[in-house]
């Protein structure tokens, strides 16, 4: 089995001992403590659901006391996928560093491309778009205006025709 994430303050020893007591399962509890993230969140488990046929139920008690400060993006993803009952087993410590690894590596990659779109280009827009001689040969096609007006008012309305021009051409510019 997997070690859950449990973090406790560096030489905490009253923390470690909390954490071990949670953590026990003792048979007069209806919830059993699953872990800890890196903000505080405790996470618990009821082993026993109260229906059969019925999934346990999970739950994360927050680090803020207030709850008017807590919001959804404060649960590390692989913990709300834990919650909702996507993955089986709670993350362990190699998954959220992963996780973060890929987050600080896809962030590194943002900011160098951001830096790459902000540098002005060293070979210049103009030599690359000279026109060559074949390209100035080819003459432009003007579309002609309608002829055709639209007559009459009422029931005896006639739109006006409408040719559109030849669509090779537009698309060839």
């Amino acid at each position: 089995m997997s070690q859950t994430v449990t973090r406790t303050r560096p030489g905490s020893l009253w923390s470690a001992l909390r954490l071990n007591w949670k953590r026990l399962p003792l048979p007069w509890r209806k919830a059993w403590f699953i872990g800890l993230d890196v903000r505080g969140n405790e996470y618990y488990e009821q082993k026993q659901p109260t229906f059969p046929g019925r999934p346990v139920r999970r739950w994360v008690q927050p680090a803020m006391k207030t709850m008017d400060l807590f919001e959804e993006t404060h649960i590390p993803v692989q913990w709300q996928s834990w919650l909702r009952h996507r993955r089986p087993q709670p993350p362990t410590e190699e998954d959220i560093q992963a996780d973060e690894a890929y987050r600080l590596r896809t962030v590194a990659r943002a900011m160098k491309l951001d830096q790459q779109w902000q540098e002005p280009r060293k070979v210049p827009l103009a030599s690359s778009t000279q026109d060559t001689p074949k390209e100035k040969a080819k003459p432009v096609k003007k579309l002609a205006p309608s002829v055709h007006y639209p007559t009459g008012q009422g029931e005896t309305f006639t739109p006006g025709a409408w040719t559109p021009g030849n669509v090779t051409e537009k698309r060839e510019k």
